[in-house]
């Protein structure tokens, strides 16, 4: 005989969720799964059927209700009603709140740096003319730049600029002469930045002009360059908000002259500030076999690196460069001859993680009797080899990892015989940046 309907009782309704259980209610999130239950004791078959908010759901016959993934239409009360032979009886009832999850919007990227412009970066503003010794102006009147002293503007093939190339940028250029200057105004947001511009050393007179160029007075830079516009670029500085005078002064007591054109202000790259990267002191000259200095003395600011052994700095068309293409930044590169030979910074790290070490490296032209192989040595440790093929200037990057702080970057030679590798444009950089 089947039981009588008080031998039927079970447990009251519960959930669970996960792993845990909730005798009574739960809450829970958009998404998540839960499943309810009822226990009951008594003779045996049972049948269920399981009800929301006093209706019953359709399909729910078991003694546990799942829902996969909740939404908030599944909030509401749960109850079941059990049946046997002897009767039903119906479970206490269970509640079930059901939250939207909030997402948050996205984080908003900061916006992408905008590069400040420069008024007239090319100097066209005014027409000088090209093509006759007379195409020049001293101390014009240019939106935003102001002219003191032995510089102005020039145009193409005139009596500045006869024995250079056309200028990059239109056919004007700005010229620095003796100890003459050109400023200009920029409007910068708080950050850290570079200035670079074209430049050439005049040919058809005078001698090599090195131009300072200053961020309010304070010194982030020296250009000297070549025959050939290159690009020039001072090291990295930093400013608050607003407006800030960029000051182009020349170095030279006799009649020596500097072109500029493209004047830049950008965003400094991420990474590592590498000082005097192009090494452009001491001025070692250029066009002459001597123009080349062993060891010169470590200035800091104007000269950082350290010289050691047969090292040092060698201008464009010197006893060592004159079978070679020009610098690729200025008219400078610092070489490293034999072995045992040093030039080493120590650099500030502010993080610990992976950096990207790039240089500009040739081998000796006109006299090497063998490649030359320089090691790159951090703290000591060998993080990788520098030997380029050939004459042209090659882009080489050493991957390495270090720690936040201070450390001694070092680059050695290592050939036993005469033999010179030359190096240019050093910069440490993080990934992706």
């Amino acid at each position: 005989m089947m039981g009588r309907l008080s031998a039927l009782f079970f447990s009251a309704a519960a959930f669970c969720v996960g792993n845990a259980a909730f005798a009574a209610s739960a809450s829970i999130n958009v998404g998540q799964a839960v499943t309810l239950s009822v226990g009951a004791q008594g003779t045996a078959p049972f049948t269920y059927q399981w009800y929301k908010n006093g209706a019953a759901l359709s399909g729910a016959t078991t003694a546990a209700l799942t829902i996969s993934s909740a939404t908030l239409n599944d909030t509401g009360s749960y109850s079941a009603l059990v049946r046997n032979a002897a009767g039903s009886t119906l479970s206490d009832v269970a509640s079930l709140a059901v939250n939207a999850v909030v997402v948050p919007p996205p984080p908003v990227p900061p916006p992408t740096p905008v590069d400040p412009t420069v008024s007239d970066s090319g100097f066209e503003s005014i027409r000088v003319g090209v093509n006759t010794f007379s195409a020049f102006l001293y101390t014009p009147v240019l939106t935003n730049w102001t002219f003191v002293g032995y510089a102005g503007i020039t145009g193409n093939n005139s009596g500045f600029t006869s024995g250079n190339p056309w200028s990059p940028e239109g056919t004007q250029v700005a010229f620095i002469q003796m100890q003459g200057s050109a400023t200009t105004r920029v409007t910068l947001s708080s950050g850290r930045y570079v200035v670079s511009a074209m430049v050439a050393n005049r040919v058809n007179w005078g001698g090599l002009q090195t131009v300072l160029v200053y961020v309010d007075g304070v010194q982030v830079g020296r250009f000297s360059g070549g025959a050939a516009y290159t690009q020039a670029t001072t090291n990295a500085f930093s400013v608050p908000d607003g407006v800030h005078d960029i000051r182009f002064a020349g170095q030279s007591t006799s009649d020596c002259t500097l072109f500029l054109d493209q004047v830049k202000v950008t965003a400094a790259p991420a990474g590592i500030s590498v000082l005097s990267s192009g090494f452009e002191a001491p001025d070692a000259g250029a066009n002459d076999f001597y123009a080349f200095r062993y060891n010169p003395a470590t200035v800091s600011g104007t000269q950082d690196w350290s010289f050691q052994g047969y090292s040092g700095v060698t201008g464009n068309k010197s006893g060592f460069t004159a079978s070679n293409p020009d610098a690729p930044e200025g008219r400078q590169v610092a070489f490293v001859q034999m072995n045992n030979s040093v030039v080493s910074q120590t650099l500030s790290f502010p993080a610990a993680g992976s950096y990207q070490l790039t240089v500009l490296a040739a081998q000796r032209g006109n006299y090497n009797q063998s490649e030359q192989i320089v090691q790159v040595y951090l703290d000591g440790v060998m993080i990788g080899t520098i030997q380029p093929h050939g004459t042209t200037y090659q882009s080489i990057g050493i991957p390495f990892a270090t720690t936040a702080g201070s450390h001694q970057l070092m680059f050695k030679g290592t050939a036993s015989d005469d033999s010179t590798v030359f190096l240019d444009r050093v910069a440490i950089l993080q990934p992706g940046t």
